[in-house]
């Protein structure tokens, strides 16, 4: 996988986790703060 090496697979669920609270809310996504926008299906730009 290009974006997470795979020595980090193992906590991907966790991060994924933590960026979902942080950055891509539901209500005020925060995509251009976010650092895996390019690859996002919901990102405005696509």
């Amino acid at each position: 996988m290009r974006l997470l090496p795979q020595a980090d697979w193992q906590n991907r669920s966790i991060w994924l986790i933590i960026h979902g609270r942080a950055i891509c809310t539901a209500r005020q996504p925060r995509c251009l703060d976010c650092p895996i926008a390019a690859p996002c299906p919901s990102h405005p730009g696509r």
